[in-house]
């Protein structure tokens, strides 16, 4: 299970000097957390019928 994102945390690391994008940006969590779910939900809705 993906952990939820938390804005508190992430305005926190932006004070404290952490950059919004790139590889350890604070944004990386997020848009990680939004691909899985994306690709979570596409795959939950494929159906693989037989042909015949």
């Amino acid at each position: 299970m993906t952990q939820s994102f938390d804005f508190n945390i992430a305005l926190a690391e932006l004070l404290s000097g952490k950059g919004l994008v790139g590889y350890s940006g604070v944004l990386k969590k997020l848009i990680k957390q939004i691909i899985k779910a994306a690709f979570k939900q596409k795959w939950s809705n494929c159906r693989i019928s037989p042909r015949g």
